[in-house]
């Protein structure tokens, strides 16, 4: 399941960037700052 999640997501992040930027920071909005630790 792993591969295929990859897969799809580098096809999205490929074809529209724009949303999956928009799908980041809705599951992930602290990333930034945790990768500042």
């Amino acid at each position: 399941m792993i591969p295929d999640v990859q897969r799809i997501a580098r096809h999205i992040h490929q074809r529209y960037p724009q949303q999956a930027q928009a799908l980041i920071e809705r599951w992930m909005p602290e990333t930034e700052r945790y990768s500042n630790a």
